[in-house]
Protein backbone atom coordinates (compact mmCIF):
# COMPACT_ATOMS: atom_id res chain seq x y z
CA UNK A 1 0.00 0.00 0.00
CA UNK A 2 1.03 3.61 -0.49
CA UNK A 3 0.93 6.21 2.26
CA UNK A 4 -2.73 6.79 1.30
CA UNK A 5 -3.52 4.02 3.78
CA UNK A 6 -1.57 5.54 6.68
CA UNK A 7 -3.80 5.91 9.72
CA UNK A 8 -6.81 4.25 8.05
CA UNK A 9 -8.44 0.85 8.28
CA UNK A 10 -7.41 -1.62 5.60
CA UNK A 11 -8.90 -4.64 3.81
CA UNK A 12 -7.56 -7.04 1.22
CA UNK A 13 -10.46 -7.49 -1.18
CA UNK A 14 -11.70 -9.46 -4.18
CA UNK A 15 -15.04 -9.28 -5.98
CA UNK A 16 -16.25 -11.78 -8.59
CA UNK A 17 -19.32 -12.01 -10.76
CA UNK A 18 -21.03 -15.40 -10.49
CA UNK A 19 -24.19 -17.20 -11.49
CA UNK A 20 -27.08 -17.45 -9.05
CA UNK A 21 -26.41 -21.20 -8.90
CA UNK A 22 -22.77 -20.61 -7.92
CA UNK A 23 -23.81 -18.12 -5.26
CA UNK A 24 -26.28 -20.62 -3.81
CA UNK A 25 -23.65 -23.38 -3.90
CA UNK A 26 -21.15 -21.26 -1.99
CA UNK A 27 -23.80 -20.24 0.53
CA UNK A 28 -24.76 -23.87 1.19
CA UNK A 29 -21.11 -24.87 1.60
CA UNK A 30 -20.51 -22.07 4.10
CA UNK A 31 -23.60 -22.95 6.14
CA UNK A 32 -22.79 -26.67 6.45
CA UNK A 33 -22.07 -28.29 9.80
CA UNK A 34 -21.18 -26.09 12.75
CA UNK A 35 -19.89 -23.24 10.62
CA UNK A 36 -20.80 -19.56 10.98
CA UNK A 37 -24.43 -18.59 10.54
CA UNK A 38 -25.21 -16.65 7.33
CA UNK A 39 -27.15 -13.43 7.93
CA UNK A 40 -28.93 -11.36 5.27
CA UNK A 41 -30.24 -7.81 4.94
CA UNK A 42 -31.25 -5.27 2.33
CA UNK A 43 -28.75 -2.47 1.69
CA UNK A 44 -29.19 0.80 -0.20
CA UNK A 45 -25.94 2.58 -1.11
CA UNK A 46 -26.01 6.15 -2.40
CA UNK A 47 -22.74 7.20 -4.08
CA UNK A 48 -21.54 10.80 -4.16
CA UNK A 49 -19.08 12.66 -6.37
CA UNK A 50 -16.05 12.53 -4.06
CA UNK A 51 -12.94 14.41 -5.27
CA UNK A 52 -10.77 11.40 -4.31
CA UNK A 53 -11.68 7.76 -3.85
CA UNK A 54 -15.34 6.84 -3.32
CA UNK A 55 -17.94 8.02 -0.83
CA UNK A 56 -21.28 6.37 -0.14
CA UNK A 57 -24.03 6.44 2.44
CA UNK A 58 -25.31 2.96 3.26
CA UNK A 59 -28.64 2.17 4.88
CA UNK A 60 -29.05 -1.44 6.05
CA UNK A 61 -32.46 -2.82 6.92
CA UNK A 62 -34.65 -5.92 6.86
CA UNK A 63 -35.31 -7.81 3.67
CA UNK A 64 -38.64 -7.04 2.09
CA UNK A 65 -41.38 -9.72 2.17
CA UNK A 66 -41.21 -12.47 -0.50
CA UNK A 67 -42.33 -11.11 -3.86
CA UNK A 68 -41.31 -7.54 -3.06
CA UNK A 69 -37.61 -7.84 -3.93
CA UNK A 70 -34.75 -10.15 -4.79
CA UNK A 71 -34.26 -11.66 -1.33
CA UNK A 72 -33.14 -15.28 -1.08
CA UNK A 73 -35.92 -17.60 0.04
CA UNK A 74 -34.40 -18.94 3.24
CA UNK A 75 -31.94 -16.36 4.52
CA UNK A 76 -32.21 -15.19 8.14
CA UNK A 77 -32.48 -11.49 8.84
CA UNK A 78 -29.96 -9.46 10.83
CA UNK A 79 -29.97 -9.96 14.58
CA UNK A 80 -27.88 -10.80 17.60
CA UNK A 81 -25.99 -13.94 18.46
CA UNK A 82 -23.23 -14.37 15.87
CA UNK A 83 -20.41 -12.43 14.25
CA UNK A 84 -22.17 -12.26 10.88
CA UNK A 85 -25.12 -10.51 12.50
CA UNK A 86 -22.82 -7.95 14.07
CA UNK A 87 -21.24 -7.26 10.66
CA UNK A 88 -24.67 -6.65 9.13
CA UNK A 89 -26.41 -4.70 11.87
CA UNK A 90 -29.36 -2.56 10.83
CA UNK A 91 -28.60 1.14 10.62
CA UNK A 92 -26.79 3.70 8.48
CA UNK A 93 -23.13 4.59 7.92
CA UNK A 94 -21.04 6.88 5.77
CA UNK A 95 -18.25 4.95 4.04
CA UNK A 96 -15.21 6.54 2.41
CA UNK A 97 -12.64 4.35 0.69
CA UNK A 98 -9.75 4.39 -1.78
CA UNK A 99 -8.48 1.39 -3.69
CA UNK A 100 -7.12 0.60 -7.15
CA UNK A 101 -9.59 -0.81 -9.67
CA UNK A 102 -7.45 -3.90 -10.26
CA UNK A 103 -8.85 -7.18 -11.60
CA UNK A 104 -7.19 -9.08 -8.74
CA UNK A 105 -6.96 -9.00 -4.97
CA UNK A 106 -6.44 -5.35 -3.98
CA UNK A 107 -5.80 -3.41 -0.79
CA UNK A 108 -8.42 -0.88 0.25
CA UNK A 109 -8.08 1.97 2.78
CA UNK A 110 -11.40 2.96 4.32
CA UNK A 111 -13.24 4.75 7.11
CA UNK A 112 -16.74 4.10 8.47
CA UNK A 113 -18.81 6.74 10.27
CA UNK A 114 -22.03 5.55 11.96
CA UNK A 115 -25.05 7.74 11.14
CA UNK A 116 -28.27 7.84 13.17
CA UNK A 117 -30.97 6.33 10.98
CA UNK A 118 -33.19 9.36 11.52
CA UNK A 119 -30.50 11.60 10.02
CA UNK A 120 -29.69 9.47 6.96
CA UNK A 121 -32.11 11.28 4.64
CA UNK A 122 -30.95 14.77 5.63
CA UNK A 123 -27.28 13.78 5.34
CA UNK A 124 -27.97 12.30 1.90
CA UNK A 125 -29.62 15.55 0.83
CA UNK A 126 -26.70 17.64 2.11
CA UNK A 127 -24.07 15.50 0.41
CA UNK A 128 -26.09 15.42 -2.81
CA UNK A 129 -26.29 19.21 -2.78
CA UNK A 130 -22.55 19.62 -2.22
CA UNK A 131 -21.12 16.72 -4.22
CA UNK A 132 -23.85 15.38 -6.48
CA UNK A 133 -25.16 11.81 -6.59
CA UNK A 134 -23.33 9.49 -8.99
CA UNK A 135 -25.34 6.31 -8.41
CA UNK A 136 -27.66 4.32 -6.19
CA UNK A 137 -27.26 0.59 -5.58
CA UNK A 138 -29.86 -1.68 -3.99
CA UNK A 139 -28.87 -5.19 -3.00
CA UNK A 140 -29.62 -8.12 -0.73
CA UNK A 141 -26.38 -9.04 1.02
CA UNK A 142 -25.72 -12.26 2.91
CA UNK A 143 -22.66 -12.15 5.18
CA UNK A 144 -20.61 -15.02 6.58
CA UNK A 145 -17.59 -14.40 8.83
CA UNK A 146 -14.55 -16.69 8.48
CA UNK A 147 -11.88 -15.64 10.96
CA UNK A 148 -11.00 -12.05 10.05
CA UNK A 149 -12.63 -12.36 6.61
CA UNK A 150 -16.10 -11.20 5.62
CA UNK A 151 -17.69 -13.13 2.76
CA UNK A 152 -20.44 -11.13 1.03
CA UNK A 153 -22.92 -12.96 -1.20
CA UNK A 154 -24.73 -10.21 -3.07
CA UNK A 155 -27.83 -10.03 -5.22
CA UNK A 156 -27.65 -6.57 -6.78
CA UNK A 157 -30.70 -5.08 -8.47
CA UNK A 158 -30.10 -4.59 -12.18
CA UNK A 159 -26.53 -5.98 -12.05
CA UNK A 160 -26.70 -9.65 -11.04
CA UNK A 161 -25.07 -11.87 -8.44
CA UNK A 162 -21.60 -11.45 -6.93
CA UNK A 163 -19.32 -12.80 -4.23
CA UNK A 164 -16.99 -10.46 -2.39
CA UNK A 165 -14.21 -11.33 0.05
CA UNK A 166 -12.80 -8.75 2.46
CA UNK A 167 -9.99 -9.77 4.83
CA UNK A 168 -9.47 -7.21 7.58
CA UNK A 169 -5.84 -6.26 8.13
CA UNK A 170 -6.13 -4.88 11.67
CA UNK A 171 -2.58 -4.78 13.10
CA UNK A 172 -1.45 -8.02 11.47
CA UNK A 173 1.54 -8.44 9.14
CA UNK A 174 0.54 -8.25 5.47
CA UNK A 175 1.79 -11.79 4.90
CA UNK A 176 -0.64 -13.15 7.50
CA UNK A 177 -3.51 -11.20 5.97
CA UNK A 178 -2.64 -12.39 2.47
CA UNK A 179 -2.41 -16.03 3.61
CA UNK A 180 -5.90 -15.91 5.15
CA UNK A 181 -7.30 -14.11 2.11
CA UNK A 182 -5.80 -16.63 -0.32
CA UNK A 183 -7.12 -19.56 1.74
CA UNK A 184 -10.69 -18.23 1.68
CA UNK A 185 -10.56 -17.45 -2.05
CA UNK A 186 -9.31 -20.99 -2.73
CA UNK A 187 -11.90 -22.59 -0.42
CA UNK A 188 -14.75 -20.84 -2.23
CA UNK A 189 -13.37 -21.54 -5.70
CA UNK A 190 -13.44 -17.87 -6.68
CA UNK A 191 -10.37 -18.13 -8.90
CA UNK A 192 -12.57 -19.70 -11.60
CA UNK A 193 -15.02 -16.79 -11.65
CA UNK A 194 -14.93 -13.41 -13.44
CA UNK A 195 -13.15 -10.79 -11.35
CA UNK A 196 -14.83 -7.39 -11.08
CA UNK A 197 -12.35 -4.50 -10.97
CA UNK A 198 -14.68 -1.64 -10.06
CA UNK A 199 -17.49 -0.80 -7.66
CA UNK A 200 -21.19 -1.59 -7.77
CA UNK A 201 -21.59 2.17 -7.99
CA UNK A 202 -19.89 2.15 -11.40
CA UNK A 203 -22.76 0.12 -12.80
CA UNK A 204 -25.56 2.06 -11.13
Amino acid sequence: MTDIAAGHRRNLELKVRCSAADLDRVLVSLAEGDGPVPVSARQVDTYFGAPAGRLKLRVTGPIEPPGAGDAPDAAPGPGEGNASATALREGAELIAYRRPDDASGRWSAYELVPVPVGQADSLTAALALALGVTGRVVKVRTVVILGMTRVHLDRVEGQGTFIEVETVAADRPEGEVTAEFDAVVARLGLGKMAIVAGSYGDGA
